[in-house]
């Protein structure tokens, strides 16, 4: 039931971003955008993979949030867990596959949606993750893309929630 509600709410809001994405004001390169965007994502792939918080924080901006099962971050709270984390060597990722599956460009203002599959490394435990995501990132004054907000939820939820 919970599994239901949870994708039911999911498409809503995949399916409101995509509707709401009319363009307002000048004409937006998609395709440079969404360069742009992979660009990025491989960046920060690269960092987490090397545990390289400061490049890791740097591709988020300042109010950045991330809201996955057991955990809500926002700013500096967000700042300081990738500093213990991963710059600390508390959190090792071992791999990383992010998979978008569809991206829409508003303004500064692009939505990701797509599945990803992780390998962490926890306190000598191996641990395995496999999420949707929605994902909104937010172009700065100074013209990068950076992640604003990560909303990650398990592909396969446990019976009973």
């Amino acid at each position: 039931m919970y599994r239901t509600r949870w994708l039911a709410s999911f498409i809503a809001g995949v399916a409101f971003v995509g509707c709401t994405a009319a363009e307002v004001g000048p004409a937006i390169d998609d395709a440079r955008v969404r360069q742009e965007l992979t660009d990025q994502m491989a960046a920060y792939t690269r960092a987490i993979l090397a545990g390289d918080a400061e490049v890791m924080i740097g591709l988020w901006t300042e109010d950045g949030t991330i809201l996955e099962p057991g955990m809500e971050l926002r700013g500096g709270e967000l700042r300081e867990f990738i500093r213990e984390s991963f710059g600390a060597g508390q959190v090792r990722v071992l791999s990383l596959d992010m998979r978008p599956r569809d991206q829409f460009v508003h303004g500064d203002a692009a939505y990701e949606v797509g599945e990803f599959d992780q390998v962490s490394e926890i306190a000598g435990e191996e641990q395995e993750a496999h999420f949707y995501y929605f994902m909104r990132w937010e172009k700065g004054v100074d013209g990068v893309w950076r992640m604003d907000q990560f909303v990650a939820g398990p592909r396969e939820m446990p019976l009973g929630m």
